[in-house]
């Protein structure tokens, strides 16, 4: 099984997160993909502080800082780990073709 990583940008720099091609297509596909990308939050080894997660996902514009800073550490991950999937998931498909 392929690993591919992805890198979190945040205020100190990059994080840099190993994935595995089942988890990235299990966070990302059509559809509601909160329950997966949950379990695949799980599995991953994010060591990245509250603080750096809220910036880095600041730096995507699809949320507010306040709304940031009231979701819990692990809503954070799952919403990092939803986008970094794609991320990969774009790349992979890219690459097929």
């Amino acid at each position: 099984m392929e690993t591919y990583y992805a890198y979190f940008e945040a205020r100190n720099g990059y994080y840099e997160i190993e994935f595995t091609e089942n988890q990235i297509f299990k966070a990302y596909h059509q559809g509601d993909c909160t329950r997966d990308a949950t379990e695949v939050s799980k599995e991953l080894e994010m060591n990245i502080p509250r603080s750096e997660l809220i910036t880095g996902l600041k730096y995507y514009g699809a949320w507010e800082t306040e709304e940031l800073k009231a979701m819990s550490t692990e809503e954070l991950k799952i919403k990092a780990t939803w986008l970094l999937a794609g991320q990969l998931f774009d790349e992979i498909e890219t690459e097929q073709y």
